[in-house]
């Protein structure tokens, strides 16, 4: 079971550097779009 957790550890910190990471897209292309 500990091996499950550390998976979802492991997905819960990819989810939230891909959230960072489109939030950084975006905000890139609306100060190039200016």
């Amino acid at each position: 079971m500990r091996y499950i957790s550390e998976l979802e550890r492991k997905v819960q910190t990819l989810q939230t550097e891909a959230t960072t990471l489109s939030a950084q897209l975006t905000l890139l292309q609306v100060l190039f779009f200016l």
